[in-house]
Formats: C-alpha cells, sequence, structure tokens
C-alpha cells in the first residue's frame, strides 16, 4: 500500500499494488485508489493518506489505520480506522466513516 499525491491537498489517498516478488515488478491495482476523499458522495472526509495495517484484538478483523481531514478540523489531520478485507486479490477499505462503528 502506498499514499500519492500531495500529504496537504484533497486528493490525497491510498492505493496498492501487488508483486509475485517482493523486489517487484509491482502491479498497481485496477480498483485504485483504494481510500480517497468521500466529498463527491456527501462526506466530509478529504486527503486520506499514511496508513497502517493492523488487526483486531481478537485476530478476525483486518483494520486499515490513517489519517484525514474533515471539514470540520480544516488542515488538522485527523486518525481514522476502518475495517479493509482482500477477497479474491483485491483488497478494499470501508472507509472512509466518520460514525461510530461497534468494534470488532
Amino acid at each position: 500500500m502506498y499514499s500519492a499525491n500531495y500529504f496537504g491537498g484533497k486528493n490525497y489517498a491510498v492505493g496498492y499494488a501487488t508483486s509475485k516478488s517482493p523486489l517487484g515488478p509491482f502491479k498497481k491495482a485496477a480498483n485504485n485508489p483504494v481510500l480517497q476523499k468521500n466529498t463527491a458522495k456527501g462526506g466530509i472526509v478529504t486527503g486520506t493518506g499514511h496508513n497502517s495495517v493492523t488487526w483486531s484484538p481478537d485476530g478476525k478483523t483486518m483494520l486499515c489505520v490513517y489519517h484525514g481531514r474533515t471539514s470540520k478540523t480544516g488542515d488538522e489531520r485527523v486518525v481514522f480506522i476502518d475495517r479493509m478485507k482482500v477477497s479474491k486479490g483485491i483488497l478494499t477499505v470501508e472507509g472512509p466513516t466518520t460514525q461510530e462503528q461497534p468494534a470488532p
């Protein structure tokens, strides 16, 4: 996974690439970006990026931890945590979300 575009801008986003070897060559995923602003869909989040991946305490749910900005925080970056999945070799992030979610 990687972040692309200017970190201070609204279009900062997360994508991913895959390879059969850790040294490449890498192929960018067709469904990129997997995490991006949601303002075109009525949301308030922009500038999503700089992510990490972790697992829920019970080890069953993969989570994406990243920062973004909202219309309420302006230029101040805040931390978000959303569920992510890999199904049939395709990675998806279920975000950005701003509403409270049940703990996995």
